[in-house]
């Protein structure tokens, strides 16, 4: 666990937000991360590990797990169980999307 945080802490860094959210997907022996943009993007660190995904191995991201900073707001949440995706985080989200 305590290597976990360490790789998200450290994805999350490249974050512009104040609140940094690192995410690091892995399926079998791939991986891809994320990182939350600004709000001009709106893109969120899951979905962006899972299209980091996408073009680094011209695959689907299905199944596998998702690991987050923080636990999944509502709209990462619809995505993550709607590809069949565990998700796995270091503290629980309390904000609403």
């Amino acid at each position: 666990m305590l290597l976990a945080k360490f790789i998200l802490r450290m994805i999350a860094r490249k974050s512009p937000e104040p609140y940094k959210v690192g995410a690091l997907y892995i399926q079998g022996f791939k991986w891809s991360t994320g990182y939350n943009t600004s709000v001009a993007y709106g893109k969120h660190a899951e979905d962006m590990a899972l299209d980091n995904f996408q073009k680094k191995y011209n695959l689907e991201p299905k199944g596998g797990t998702m690991w987050c900073s923080y636990s999944p707001c509502s709209h990462c949440k619809n995505t993550l169980s709607g590809k069949d995706i565990k998700s796995k985080f270091l503290v629980t989200y309390l904000g609403k999307l």
